[in-house]
């Protein structure tokens, strides 16, 4: 669960939007585009984006490594 950001209450990941260029940074650091990213940053994109539960986060997740 995550804290809304205009109140105390919390809400679970899937209710959770994310912008396009969010996606698109958790993208990056799940496919290692910049060569340097942490291996624990990697997982912490692939949970966040299995969490969010959409079809923009399976498209990133279906993509895998190249």
């Amino acid at each position: 669960m995550k804290l809304d950001r205009f109140s105390k209450r919390k809400l679970p990941l899937s209710m959770l939007k994310v912008s396009q260029s969010e996606l698109s940074s958790l993208e990056a650091i799940l496919l290692n585009v910049s060569g340097n990213a942490p291996l624990h940053n990697r997982f912490r994109a692939l949970f966040t984006l299995k969490a969010l539960k959409s079809d923009e986060a399976v498209r990133v997740i279906s993509k895998g490594p190249s």
